[in-house]
């Protein structure tokens, strides 16, 4: 987690973030950051410099692969015994 001071910036608010988080974004001065209402957590805020669309499509994917997890895990055990790879410790 990354504390973050509301800061006057000329006649606006504003937070300043630190080359840690920027580095760890990829992104640098002036390119676009979005910030988001996540949907799963109330009273939260998510900042991505992908575009919304792409964080829906991300979200989305998340929901699908955590409601699907049985029948994917199933598909992979499958595909890896057709392939000869040998088997994967599984994650609990």
């Amino acid at each position: 987690m990354v504390e973050l001071k509301i800061r006057r910036i000329g006649g606006s608010l504003g937070v300043l973030l630190p080359s840690t988080l920027l580095t760890e974004l990829n992104v640098q001065e002036g390119d676009t950051l979005f910030l988001n209402r996540s949907i799963a957590k109330p009273n939260t805020l998510e900042m991505t410099p992908l575009l919304p669309a792409d964080t829906i499509f991300v979200e989305a994917a998340r929901k699908t692969s955590r409601k699907y997890r049985v029948a994917l895990q199933a598909l992979a055990e499958e595909r890896e015994s057709l392939s000869g790879a040998p088997k994967r410790p599984r994650n609990p």
